[in-house]
C-alpha cells in the first residue's frame, strides 16, 4: 500500500473523521465505527457540538501501537 500523500503533521489538530478516513485511506463509515468506542472499538475521538473529531496525536499514537 502506497503512504498516504499527506504528512499527518500537515493536518489541524482536530481532524473531522473524513479527513482521518482520507488520511488512513479507509471508507468514512469504517472510520466512524472505529471511533465507537463503546462498542469495542479502538479509534480514540472527541464529539464536540454533535460532530466527532479525532485528535492528530492521538491518532498517531493509535497508529503506532497497531503497528502501522
Amino acid at each position: 500500500m502506497e503512504p498516504p500523500t499527506k504528512s499527518l503533521n500537515d493536518y489541524p489538530e482536530l481532524l473531522t473523521v473524513a479527513e482521518t478516513a482520507s488520511y488512513l485511506r479507509i471508507a468514512l463509515s469504517t472510520c466512524y465505527l472505529l471511533t465507537h468506542t463503546e462498542e469495542g472499538r479502538s479509534l480514540p475521538a472527541v464529539k464536540v457540538g454533535g460532530r466527532t473529531f479525532v485528535l492528530r496525536n492521538q491518532l498517531a499514537n493509535y497508529l503506532t501501537q497497531s503497528g502501522h
